[in-house]
């Protein structure tokens, strides 16, 4: 009777050492650091365009896609319907539960393999939140989507901005291009 005692102990201790090891893979501690909880967008005359988060695959394929049962991480863009040609301002509200100072942004412009890097320091602090501010003059197909990679501390310090299975996050901004007058038709899910 003793040696079972013995392998149940050991068996407990495998599951317990399994499970924080999965834990450890898939949480995303990281993202304490500094995450982004909101994204808007404003037209020329600073009226605010409603876009919805939609994950970047279901994004680009238009909602096309076939789920997987798959730890992969949800990378999510606030997609907006917009006129080829039009200027925006998008600003992106940060927060970061460990209370870092955000003091600058590094963004990609990431049409397929044709990056783009763009700086933002235009950052400014509202009571728990950063607020980066960015003007974007001109969106056209070549410059549609707006990634952010790096972010910088007080002590310019550089971080990147990664991924972990089975989190959820906010990347950046997604235009739609479209032709059409009329651009309050919702975006396809």
């Amino acid at each position: 009777m003793g040696w079972i005692m013995k392998y149940k102990k050991i068996l407990i201790i495998i599951v317990l050492l399994l499970a924080t090891f999965l834990l450890y893979c898939y949480n995303d501690t990281r993202k304490k650091d500094m995450y982004i909880v909101d994204i808007k967008v404003y037209d020329e005359d600073g009226v605010e365009i409603i876009g919805e988060y939609k994950d970047y695959y279901s994004a680009i394929m238009d909602g096309d896609i076939i789920k997987t049962n798959s730890a992969a991480p949800i990378i999510n863009y606030y997609c907006v319907k917009v006129k080829e040609g039009s200027q925006f301002t998008v600003k992106f509200y940060f927060r970061s539960a460990r209370h870092y100072k955000l003091t600058k942004l590094e963004f990609v412009n990431a049409p397929e393999n044709n990056y783009n890097y763009i700086e933002c320091s235009d950052i400014e602090k509202q009571e728990e939140d950063y607020i980066a501010t960015m003007k974007i003059d001109k969106v056209t197909k070549d410059n549609h989507i707006y990634k952010i990679i790096n972010w910088y501390d007080e002590n310019d310090t550089k971080h990147h901005f990664s991924e972990m299975g089975s989190n959820t996050y906010i990347k950046g901004v997604y235009f739609y291009i479209s032709d059409q007058d009329d651009l309050s038709c919702k975006i396809s899910s």
